[in-house]
């Protein structure tokens, strides 16, 4: 008789748990340093909760990576500097992303994940800088010439790059199709994309209540965009993406050639 495993939206309980505890612990081991200051970019949020989503699915790495979170806030304060505001934003809210990228290949994650990306994109051009704006927030000041809010439209799509990864390889589904390819370039290339445009939807998301909530000053955002602190901001994006990419890879190619993990809507 086979052995019948409980399980929670297709995954295993035992893997939920294990990644929230691998999200939770390594909240103790910083990777990047925040632009703005006040806290830091853990492993935990930087590599597992990303692939916590890649294996288990958007329901179920929803739930690893918010419980991953709560563990972390106690364990490392300067990680979840928001404490459960942050466990959901830094933790569930990377799960969730970075599952739905990962099921891309199927309608149902389509008609969620799509608008949910383009949407919070809106939102973050928005707020806090126009709405609510001044006095409330401080003033798009002129920079190089330029008016306030054109500095502005300049800043937020400078990753364009992500946006167009998006539209070519995830909603299309070809980087999920990729993932599963025997070609072994075409798979670190689709696991690769894949981690761009999950971090383009999780940014926003995390972004602007982040920064609405702290009341992160507009100067702060143009040294992070034209300044000096232009080289800290990317390599917190890029060593991010590219740490997923070849941890979640290894994993997820790991876990398929054993057999013990087949969820439903992920990479597994």
């Amino acid at each position: 008789m086979a052995e019948r495993k409980a399980v929670l939206f297709g995954a295993p309980i035992a893997a939920i748990a294990l990644f929230a505890a691998l999200v939770g612990f390594t909240a103790m081991i910083p990777i990047a340093f925040y632009t703005t200051g006040g806290g830091f970019t853990s492993l935990g949020m930087a590599a597992f909760a990303p692939v916590a989503g890649m294996v288990l699915g958007p329901y179920a790495g929803f739930i690893a990576c918010y419980v991953g979170g709560i563990i972390g806030m106690f364990l490392s304060p300067g990680a979840y500097p928001l404490g459960l505001i942050d466990a959901y934003l830094s933790g569930a809210c990377l799960g969730l992303s970075w599952g739905f990228a990962s099921c891309m290949d199927k309608r149902e994650c389509k008609m969620i994940y799509i608008p949910w990306v383009l949407g919070q994109d809106a939102i973050a051009l928005i707020v806090p800088f126009i709405w609510p704006g001044p006095p409330y927030y401080s003033p798009m000041t002129e920079f190089m010439g330029m008016p306030g809010i054109v500095v502005h439209f300049v800043r937020r799509y400078m990753s364009w790059i992500f946006l167009a990864v998006f539209l070519i390889f995830g909603v299309t589904g070809k980087a999920v199709e990729w993932c599963r390819s025997e070609d072994k370039k075409k798979l670190i290339l689709g696991f690769l994309f894949l981690n761009i445009y999950a971090r383009y939807g999780w940014t926003p998301i995390w972004g602007w209540p982040y920064g609405e909530y702290i009341h992160s000053p507009w100067e702060t955002g143009l040294l992070s965009a034209f300044g000096p602190l232009w080289p800290l901001g990317q390599w917190s994006t890029w060593s991010q993406v590219l740490i997923a990419t070849f941890l979640g890879s290894a994993i997820v190619i790991g876990l398929r050639k054993t057999g013990y993990l087949k969820v439903p809507r992920s990479l597994v």
